[in-house]
């Protein structure tokens, strides 16, 4: 309940795309630093609004990096 909350909030305040030249209304809250990677869960310096495009690229760059990661 307490991230949904802090996500709400950092929704309202953020609502669209962070990524420089997009003016596209946010889609997603995404973690700067993935959660599996250390990132922290609440910390709003740890959030970035992105449109689905944008969060797409991100999810596919964290994904193929956690594929590598060591375990």
């Amino acid at each position: 309940m307490r991230m949904r909350r802090s996500l709400d909030a950092y929704r309202a305040s953020h609502p669209y795309c962070e990524q420089p030249s997009c003016h596209r209304v946010m889609h997603s809250v995404d973690h700067i630093v993935p959660l599996a990677e250390g990132g922290d869960r609440y910390n709003w310096d740890n959030y970035q609004s992105l449109c689905r495009e944008h969060h797409s690229d991100k999810t596919t760059q964290d994904a193929l990096r956690g594929k590598t990661r060591a375990r």
